[in-house]
């Protein structure tokens, strides 16, 4: 009885060995933080909703705007997200949609996230 308890143990260390080693090498170094993560999918979401406004303006009037010039005339309002500000530039045929981070220098945050009127995002760390 105890030899067979003695290799049930023996299993379960192993076992838990394994899936400790495992757990942590499917973790990459250099993972972002959860609110890094969460912060960084909520600009890539409010650059894509500025590009999908933007092709809106561009489909209903030809020509691409301002942020400021499309909140006005689509009701459009660009979320304030603390760490990061927005900039829209454009010419007569593309656009770039931009989000420059400006919070805490000590996170692994994305410095500089954009969207042009391909949908592409795009980001600089």
């Amino acid at each position: 009885m105890s030899r067979i308890f003695l290799g049930f143990i023996s299993t379960l260390l192993v076992a838990g060995t394994v899936l400790y080693l495992e757990m942590k090498a499917s973790t990459p170094a250099g993972v972002a933080s959860p609110k890094t993560t969460i912060d960084t999918v909520g600009v890539e979401n409010e650059l894509l909703a500025i590009g999908n406004a933007e092709r809106q303006q561009f489909a209903l009037e030809g020509k691409y705007v301002s942020i400021d010039d499309l909140q006005a005339k689509s009701g459009f309002k660009v979320p304030p997200n603390a760490p990061y500000s927005y900039s829209v530039d454009f010419n007569n045929t593309e656009f770039r949609a931009t989000a420059t981070y400006t919070g805490p220098q000590e996170t692994d945050a994305p410095r500089l996230m954009w969207v042009d009127q391909t949908m592409q995002l795009h980001k600089t760390e």
